[in-house]
């Protein structure tokens, strides 16, 4: 398990160094990105760091051919972004941080927030608290894993900037109708139609509450 631990660590820390050097370049050949991916897919799985073996392998299916081009910084970071956030929640719960080396009763959950801010206030505070703790400000990236990896309760913001967490709400059920998975709503819109809405999306099949923010 030690030797398991280390290369785990040694191999974070060099994903950690490519995307730094990646990330300081206004622009970069886009097959550097497909070779880093590509990299992590042949790698992750060997060292039990499964989802984010996955995570990269859904970048190179979504981008067939975005990259074979130059990729500008812009670019480079919203393709990039879903292995920095996973990246970022296996490091710091570093060394215990892949679900097949958490204790048994450790629950996963499933944050969707575009606001990074709030969301890493989220991440820390739950796993302060010992969850284990996935964020997304995509949905789609998070719909993505959903057909992965099931968590013990999902995290919603109804306001996404791109999207609308209603219709995301929608989607997720879909995935997990047969899971009865918790999904908590969260707003600071006071607005009563938003939690009727979000209710009777989620009647039946799960668990839906809505909070408002500030979070208390």
């Amino acid at each position: 398990m030690k030797n398991l631990l280390e290369y785990q660590q040694r191999f974070l820390e060099n994903v950690e160094n490519q995307l730094k050097s990646m990330l300081t370049s206004d622009k970069i050949p886009g097959k550097e990105i497909r070779r880093f991916c590509h990299s992590i897919v042949g790698t992750a799985p060997t060292i039990q760091l499964n989802e984010l073996g996955e995570l990269a392998k859904l970048i190179l299916d979504k981008h067939p051919n975005d990259l074979d081009h130059e990729i500008g910084r812009g670019e480079m970071e919203k393709i990039l972004s879903p292995i920095m956030e996973l990246h970022y929640t296996l490091s710091k719960g570093f060394p215990v941080m892949n679900k097949s080396l958490k204790d048994k009763e450790t629950l996963t959950v499933f944050i969707i927030d575009d606001d990074i801010t709030l969301l890493h206030v989220l991440k820390d505070y739950f796993e302060q608290n010992g969850l284990h703790v996935l964020a997304f400000t995509s949905p789609n990236q998070a719909i993505q894993m959903l057909a992965n990896t099931k968590p013990d309760c999902l995290l919603i913001d109804i306001m996404l900037e791109d999207s609308n967490g209603i219709d995301t709400l929608e989607e997720v059920l879909q995935i997990t109708k047969r899971s009865y998975i918790p999904v908590v709503m969260m707003t600071a819109d006071k607005n009563p139609i938003l939690e009727i809405e979000s209710l009777q999306k989620g009647q039946m099949i799960t668990g839906v509450n809505r909070y408002l923010y500030p979070l208390h």
